[in-house]
């Protein structure tokens, strides 16, 4: 359906306020609202927080959360607004709405969770489509380096370059098992969908000039800046924004 009637979205992200208009049943605000507090704890995925642990699984703390819902779902500036809206928060905050303490969802296991709730679904013979949005991602200070190396040739120095595409202070940074987990994920049948989280950085694809690109750090080891951000790197994710 084109206004994302029958279909899941579940952000993982700072939370979701469920009681703003944007996100009710129908477009003038009223008949309660399309954001399901689902008891993510229910799945068994191990180390998933209860809702008691972290304030109630809803709320955002935040702000940034209920932003990127409503792009996707909102009523009156969303591309889906008769979706059904899910919220895994894995950002503390403090609720935007009533100021209370919000704790999160531990995002090593985010992209479990999610596969978990989908194979539910599919298991109870629920065909819904669930799409994972994810406005967010892991980066890094360039720390203790020693060198660098670009498009082959090696540079010593021990502060980032422009010269050497390293552009800002931080740099894309890569966590394996996340990926892994995203691309379980997306191999189980959702659909990811994530903000490339380049901090300027040119994201190369394997075979390109500046895939190979790293540099030597004494704390890190090799590190490559040009190979974008976990988890939107991760194969199977549907990644917007700049690449270059």
């Amino acid at each position: 359906n084109l206004d994302g009637t029958g279909v899941d979205i579940i952000v993982v992200d700072t939370g979701v306020e469920p009681g703003h208009p944007e996100f009710a049943v129908n477009a003038d605000g009223t008949g309660g609202s399309r954001v399901v507090d689902f008891n993510w704890a229910s799945l068994g995925v191990p180390g998933t927080a209860t809702s008691a642990q972290v304030g109630g699984y809803l709320g955002d703390g935040d702000g940034h959360g209920s932003n990127c819902a409503s792009i996707a779902a909102g009523n009156t500036c969303g591309w889906a607004s008769g979706a059904a809206i899910y919220s895994l928060r894995i950002f503390t905050g403090y609720s935007i709405k009533t100021g209370a303490a919000l704790g999160a969802i531990n995002s090593d296991i985010c992209f479990d969770i999610v596969r978990a709730f989908h194979l539910a679904k599919k298991a109870a013979g629920n065909n819904r489509p669930t799409i994972c949005t994810n406005s967010w991602g892991y980066r890094s200070s360039y720390y203790q380096m020693t060198s660098t190396v670009w498009r082959g040739q090696t540079y010593v120095g021990s502060s980032p370059n422009s010269n050497y595409g390293q552009v800002n202070s931080t740099h894309p940074f890569v966590v394996n098992y996340l990926d892994v987990s995203a691309t379980n994920c997306a191999a189980a049948g959702v659909i990811l969908v994530g903000a490339a989280g380049n901090y300027r950085h040119k994201i190369d694809v394997a075979g390109g000039q500046d895939y190979n690109n790293y540099y030597n750090s004494s704390y890190y080891g090799v590190t490559y800046y040009h190979r974008g951000s976990s988890p939107t790197r991760a194969d199977g994710f549907i990644s917007v924004g700049a690449i270059d």
